[in-house]
């Protein structure tokens, strides 16, 4: 009975902490695949631990048995050890799968990239994992009456769970120390209680239970807690996968030479704690500007260039939100990032105590944009003082997407463009070099309209701003797309009419194209548009996304059936860091991050 009572207890803890963690994994509105999958795989634990729960029950011969025969309770006794030798094995077969399925992750996401042969580090773990199944299945089923035999099979059995624990815990821990990565002492309570069984010499003891399949769980819940948040870090990304593509970022040029910078609001006292309050990432970058002439002068407007930051990745840690840290940090940023001639304009509260610090490669900004996907106000509210009520921070500027379901067209009547060329990676580079020339022209000339009172300006599509879109693609397309697309964009003859593009592939909606940067007139956007969805149709995609269409393409374009909307999610907005009214030009993809 006491026997009982203790495996009772510890189904009972396995269900609370599954419980638990369900309860972790049903607080997104939309839940991504993995965390589905992660809730269901939970659900299934808490099953076995209720047939576990029901099998004891019966098998303690109270009440049930009471009201049986010897007889009746003779036969009844062989399922009944069937599932009391069985449950353990299911157990700890589900709990070492996910463990499989982690080490499978840590090798595609750290481990060497050598193609196929890279696929042994979780093959070999699979393997053992394989044979302890077997194992135990065949004591389970075929060996009851050969005692010898089957405590042979019992004994491989968990021998394999014990390598599979020791494998998984040197190559996890192995890889995740390699790239610097705390979480490396995942598997190490395992490890332990399985070295624990060894030293006992009695794979089945007393030990087995209240050890590693405790401590076994408990991994278990942890990966299962570290998952479902990594979709805070990055959409469709495993936290390890979002540091990763952070660490491969940094070398790109939209990041090297100090364009990337990342901020952390950290108690003054302890600015370096890794219990941060919230952060955030800026990008910086060439913008071209052009200011109206003055009443009364006839020369033509001149092209300025200015620097913009672009900010992505607001976040903050679960514990600390619904405490105004996210706000006030987007409002000290603005003393951060904002040149000295305009910060002398204003006024610093005494409430927030000293400035921030001036760091280098910041404080020069002429503007800072953003891309909201918590709604168009928060961020307005975001100013450089304590009061909402001047909504002076970051403002939204034309959410407008344009949509075409490439599935429901009919694009028999269209003709496509001629001369086409498709743009990769390489070759798309010389079509953003020209563009940007374009559009500093297109902002000089917009300056210079009869009647125009505002600055005009845009960020450029060069020094890796428009790469940046492609980057981040690649990155989902290498773990996730088994067919990934392999044009970035295309150019129609030898003149200025060309597409780019990035798509997005989110599990939970359609696949998109959308695009980036879209220059073409009312005569070739119909053939440059016809060839662009029929592209997306032909790699699989559900629709194509414009933002910001001209009125006079929008117009032509309507012969393909597409519709108009406010977004609802990467709102565009802006801090100008001059008292002037400005307009934002090429409101394009090209430049979000």
């Amino acid at each position: 009975m006491a026997e009982i009572a203790r495996d009772d207890m510890l189904a009972s803890v396995q269900m609370s902490i599954g419980v638990m963690v369900m309860a972790l994994l049903d607080g997104s509105v939309r839940p991504s695949m993995q965390q589905k999958l992660l809730a269901s795989y939970i659900a299934f634990l808490i099953l076995i631990n209720l047939i576990t729960v029901g099998a004891d029950f019966v098998w303690s011969h109270f009440p049930f048995f009471l009201v049986l025969s010897p007889a009746q309770s003779q036969a009844t006794q062989v399922p009944m050890i069937y599932f009391a030798n069985l449950m353990p094995l299911v157990l700890t077969l589900v709990t070492d799968a996910l463990l499989l399925w982690r080490c499978y992750r840590v090798q595609k996401i750290l481990g060497p990239n050598q193609g196929a042969k890279s696929n042994i580090f979780w093959v070999i773990p699979s393997c053992f994992w394989v044979a302890m199944l077997v194992t135990g299945i065949g004591a389970a089923t075929f060996c009851r009456g050969k005692p010898p035999l089957m405590a042979k099979l019992v004994g491989t059995s968990f021998g394999m769970n014990v390598l599979i624990n020791l494998y998984t815990a040197a190559f996890i821990i192995t890889r995740l120390l390699l790239h610097g990565r705390m979480s490396a002492a995942l598997n190490v309570p395992i490890t332990i209680a399985a070295l624990a069984c060894v030293a006992s010499r009695d794979a089945t003891s007393d030990i087995l239970c209240p050890i590693a399949v405790t401590c076994q769980s408990l991994s278990v819940v942890v990966i299962i807690h570290q998952s479902s948040h990594s979709v805070e870090w990055g959409t469709g990304l495993t936290l390890e996968e979002y540091i990763d593509r952070e660490f491969v970022g940094e070398k790109g040029e939209f990041a090297r030479d100090g364009k990337q910078i990342t901020w952390v609001l950290a108690p003054r006292n302890d600015p370096t704690t890794l219990d941060f309050l919230c952060s955030c990432e800026t990008f910086k970058r060439k913008i071209a500007i052009a200011r109206p002439s003055e009443p009364g002068q006839d020369s033509e407007p001149a092209l300025e260039y200015g620097l913009g930051y672009g900010i992505a990745s607001v976040f903050t840690p679960p514990q600390n939100r619904g405490k105004g840290y996210g706000k006030h940090m987007m409002r000290l940023l603005h003393w951060a990032l904002a040149p000295e001639e305009y910060l002398a304009t204003q006024t610093f509260p005494d409430e927030w105590g000293a400035r921030p610090p001036r760091v280098p490669n910041a404080g020069d900004a002429s503007v800072a944009a953003l891309w909201s996907d918590i709604g168009p106000t928060f961020y307005q509210g975001c100013g450089m003082g304590v009061s909402d009520e001047r909504g002076d921070g970051w403002v939204v500027r034309d959410p407008v997407s344009n949509i075409w379901n490439v599935h429901s067209l009919d694009l028999s009547g269209f003709k496509e463009g001629e001369g086409v060329t498709w743009l990769d990676e390489q070759s798309v580079k010389a079509i953003w070099e020209k563009d940007a020339a374009r559009i500093e022209a297109e902002v000089v000339q917009a300056a210079g309209t009869k009647g125009q009172t505002k600055t005009q300006f845009s960020f450029l599509p060069t020094e890796g701003v428009a790469e940046f879109q492609w980057f981040r693609l690649h990155y989902h397309f290498s773990r996730y797309v088994s067919s990934p697309p392999r044009y970035c964009g295309l150019q129609i003859g030898e003149g200025d009419t060309f597409a780019t593009w990035t798509c997005d592939f989110r599990t939970d909606s359609n696949k998109v194209l959308i695009l980036t940067r879209l220059r073409a007139n009312e005569e070739e956007i119909e053939g440059l548009m016809t060839r662009i969805l029929r592209y997306a149709r032909d790699v699989g995609l559900d629709a194509v996304e414009a933002w910001n269409l001209e009125p006079n393409l929008e117009k032509a374009l309507s012969r393909f059936a597409g519709y108009r909307l406010e977004r609802d999610e990467h709102y565009p907005a802006i801090k100008w860091y001059r008292d002037e009214s400005v307009e934002w030009m090429v409101n394009e993809r090209f430049c979000w991050c």
